[in-house]
C-alpha cells in the first residue's frame, strides 16, 4: 500500500478501530496509545483527523448512530400486514446486529452505560428511533390490530420488545430468530388479547 493510499484509508481505520475500542474498553478506558497502536500510524498522523480523543469518540458515535439510524427506518418502511411488516423489520435488523456486532455494542453502552467522563454526542437515541420507526408501521396498521391500547403505546412495547432481544442476543452471543419472532407475535397477540378484553370495536 503506497503512503498515499495508506494515508486516505487512516480516517477509515480509526473509526473501525476506535469503535472496536469504545464497545470493549468505554471511553475512560481507551487511550489514544491503544487506537494508534491498532491503526498502525502515528499520534501525529491521528490528531491531524481528530484533534483528541473526545473527537474520535463523537466522530464514531456520530457515524454509526447514522448508520443505525438508517437501517431501522428502512427495515420498517415496507409493505404488506402490520404484523409482516414487523417480522420483516426484525430480519433486517437482526441480520444488521449479527454482521455488526462491535457497533451495536457501542451504541448500547453509549445510550444505557454512560460514562461521565465521555463527551455529549448531540442526536437522538437509537431506541428513540426504533419507536418512531414502529410507531408509523403500528398508525398505519392499526385498524388491523383492533387493539385498544394506543398507537403510542403499542409503538413502544414492540420496540421494547425487540430492542430486548436484541440487547440479549448482542451480549450472549446467540441468536435464536424463531425465538425472537414468537416473542413479537406474543406481543401483538398480547395486544389484540388486551382489545378482547376491554370490549374494544373498531
Amino acid at each position: 500500500m503506497t503512503d498515499e493510499k495508506q494515508h486516505a484509508d487512516l480516517p477509515s481505520r480509526i473509526r473501525k478501530e476506535a469503535t472496536r475500542l469504545f464497545a470493549c474498553h468505554g471511553y475512560a478506558g481507551t487511550t489514544l496509545r491503544q487506537l494508534t497502536r491498532a491503526c498502525d500510524c502515528t499520534k501525529a498522523a491521528c490528531y491531524y483527523h481528530y484533534h483528541n480523543k473526545a473527537g474520535v469518540y463523537e466522530e464514531v458515535v456520530s457515524y454509526n448512530r447514522s448508520r443505525a439510524y438508517e437501517l431501522v427506518r428502512r427495515a420498517f418502511a415496507t409493505t404488506g400486514t402490520c404484523r409482516r411488516r414487523l417480522h420483516d423489520g426484525l430480519d433486517s435488523v437482526v441480520e444488521f446486529a449479527m454482521e455488526n456486532p462491535t457497533v451495536c455494542r457501542l451504541l448500547i453502552r453509549c445510550e444505557f452505560m454512560p460514562e461521565a467522563e465521555a463527551p455529549r454526542v448531540e442526536g437522538s437515541a437509537v431506541g428513540v428511533v426504533f419507536v418512531e420507526a414502529l410507531h408509523d408501521v403500528v398508525r398505519e396498521g392499526y385498524k388491523e390490530l383492533q387493539t385498544s391500547i394506543s398507537v403510542s403505546d403499542a409503538a413502544q412495547l414492540l420496540a421494547g420488545s425487540i430492542f430486548f432481544q436484541l440487547c440479549v442476543s448482542i451480549e450472549c452471543g446467540v441468536w435464536d430468530r424463531p425465538r425472537m419472532h414468537r416473542t413479537l407475535d406474543m406481543a401483538v397477540d398480547g395486544m389484540v388479547q388486551t382489545n378482547l378484553e376491554t370490549g374494544y370495536r373498531s
